[in-house]
């Protein structure tokens, strides 16, 4: 198996700036995304950023191609877990 580990970091750490940059909201809810914030375990926060991919990686999608990022919320991410998104039922007419 292939280590992605320092070429995923510095693609979502850009991806994220550029997205932090633009105020780009949720891809699937559409909502604020709280990109100033960072992980913490004692403190959940649905609106932390995370980094999504359009096709999973479980599903043959690329984990580093910028082109499968999408801007997430944490609470969004969580719920799609590694669906594709045809399959993810969202509360908002698409």
């Amino acid at each position: 198996m292939t280590n992605y580990g320092g070429a995923y970091v510095l693609a979502r750490d850009r991806f994220k700036a550029e997205a932090a940059a633009r105020n780009e909201p949720c891809w699937i809810c559409r909502g604020e995304i709280d990109y100033l914030s960072t992980f913490d375990p004692q403190r959940y926060n649905p609106k932390l950023f995370e980094l999504d991919h359009a096709t999973p990686t479980s599903l043959g999608g690329s984990i580093t191609n910028p082109n499968n990022f999408r801007a997430c919320c944490k609470r969004c991410n969580a719920r799609r877990g590694n669906t594709d998104r045809g399959l993810f039922k969202t509360s908002r007419s698409w």
